[in-house]
């Protein structure tokens, strides 16, 4: 049966060392330059002078040596200063550069001064898949990224659909406490990489440059680009479509020039933000949901880091995290509206479609990752999709 489509409406909404050590540090030099002072003014005999000197030395070493042993973190705080880059090809105003502006603050507060993280905007090292494939061989530290199955094909299961057909789904499975991207980050334990945090970019849409269809499968086989990943084909297929495999880099000039009829795989921030300007008609088909764009570390640079900075680190992402999911519907709803405003056509289903569109999901497109992941961990995937 096919889904016909509504119309909804959104509102956007309101995202919502210690002084100790450096006193006691100051009063160890203190002790040392007045120790120091007085050998350069004491008068007497050579060989009394020579044996106050040697005094002299033996109490300095008996004071650096206190210094290092009770203060340690202080005597290497030279060598534990991190200065790293994020590069961030989603431009400002995204919710993924604001999630990473936000751990930049907080990472600096949690590592009192420790690490610096400087927010980068655009790339030189390639687009987001190559920098999160250069973040898993250790090439670099951190950056913004994707799970990609060019890394892993394990992390096929990124960009699945059948999950989720609400932002409370959605925020249980996906977000800071679910258990998805712990999933994920499993698979990055083998892989090199770890998820610090990661933003609700959001369920996905086409973007249609001229007709679309106003049900789901649709009853007319447009051609839609999708990523070249055989589930995420398969997926679109059973929507109807005719899934057009396409590097992302080319999508554009095929929407425009009319090689292809829609975009696939596209949150309405993405499709306002990157192809508002081409697209007439978005269909809100809600076929999968996005989360796995987020930041993500080399586990060499991470592992290499003392403990307390390895807790600043965890404790920064998890609170960019929230904060990204603080604001990840209102966000999605806003360019949805913004697509409107624009005279883009919206078409949105009911609650009852998106169930059904998750179910034609999970029988076209979890048959081909189970193969890919084995059947443990597509009976852990199914568990998240029953809770």
């Amino acid at each position: 049966m096919a889904i016909q489509a509504k119309n909804g409406y959104g509102q956007r909404g309101s995202p919502v060392g210690t002084n100790r050590h450096k006193l006691a540090f100051h009063d160890l030099n203190y002790k040392q330059n007045s120790l120091k002072n007085k050998a350069i003014h004491i008068k007497g005999k050579e060989g009394k002078m020579n044996t106050f000197n040697e005094t002299i030395k033996t109490m300095l070493a008996v004071l650096v040596v206190a210094n290092i042993a009770l203060f340690p973190n202080i005597a290497h705080s030279s060598e534990a200063k991190q200065d790293v880059t994020i590069q961030t090809v989603f431009g400002e105003g995204h919710i993924v550069t604001d999630m990473v502006e936000e751990f930049a603050r907080q990472v600096r507060v949690f590592s009192d001064n420790r690490i610096k993280v400087t927010v980068r905007y655009g790339s030189p090292y390639g687009g987001v898949y190559e920098m999160s494939g250069q973040v898993a061989r250790g090439l670099r530290e951190i950056t913004t990224f994707v799970a990609s199955s060019e890394i892993d094909p394990k992390l096929t299961i990124g960009f699945m659909g059948g999950l989720v057909s609400s932002y409370e789904e959605a925020e249980k499975v996906y977000g800071p406490n679910g258990p998805f991207m712990s999933l994920v980050n499993e698979i990055g334990a083998q892989a090199g990489f770890k998820y610090i945090a990661w933003a609700p970019t959001g369920f996905g849409g086409i973007a249609f440059r001229d007709e679309a269809p106003e049900a789901l499968p649709s009853p007319e086989t447009f051609k839609v680009r999708v990523a070249p990943v055989k589930s995420m084909e398969e997926r679109y297929r059973s929507l109807g479509f005719n899934p057009v495999p396409m590097p992302y880099s080319e999508t554009y000039t095929a929407l425009q020039t009319g090689a292809i009829d829609g975009k696939g795989a596209t949150p309405p921030q993405e499709g306002f933000q990157d192809f508002g300007d081409i697209t007439k008609v978005y269909v809100y088909s809600r076929d999968y949901f996005e989360a796995v764009v987020g930041i993500g570390v080399s586990l060499n640079w991470l592992n290499e880091l003392t403990p307390e900075d390895r807790a600043a680190v965890e404790r920064a992402g998890y609170g960019a995290t929230r904060f990204a999911w603080s604001v990840g519907e209102a966000t999605e709803r806003e360019f949805l509206n913004k697509f409107r405003e624009s005279g883009v056509e919206v078409v949105e289903f009911s609650a009852d479609d998106y169930r059904r569109l998750n179910q034609l999901a999970q029988k076209s497109e979890w048959p081909i990752i189970e193969e890919i992941v084995g059947t443990a961990m597509m009976n852990r995937i199914r568990k998240m999709a029953q809770n």
